[in-house]
């Protein structure tokens, strides 16, 4: 489950996935393009993004990539905005 909440100019990020330890990365920014909405964030080199549709509201796309630009961890998960 995923979680995304505003904090003054940027998006604070909480993600779980099931049996697993979750993780809260601040700082995150909100870029639009194509009716799709692309949040990102950075910590210490590795890159969080999720990709969500409005005309799909409870569902994104959570990804991470490595210092390398490799994709290390890709799925759809349901979400929450705050």
């Amino acid at each position: 489950e995923v979680s995304i909440s505003r904090d003054g100019n940027g998006y604070i990020y909480s993600g779980k996935k099931t049996g697993k330890q979750g993780i809260t990365v601040v700082g995150g920014r909100l870029t639009k393009s194509g009716g799709k909405h692309f949040y990102k964030w950075n910590n210490a080199g590795t890159v969080y993004q999720v990709t969500w549709r409005p005309t799909d509201p409870n569902f994104a796309r959570v990804q991470a990539f490595d210092r390398s630009g490799r994709e290390v961890f890709n799925n759809l998960m349901s979400i929450y905005f705050n």
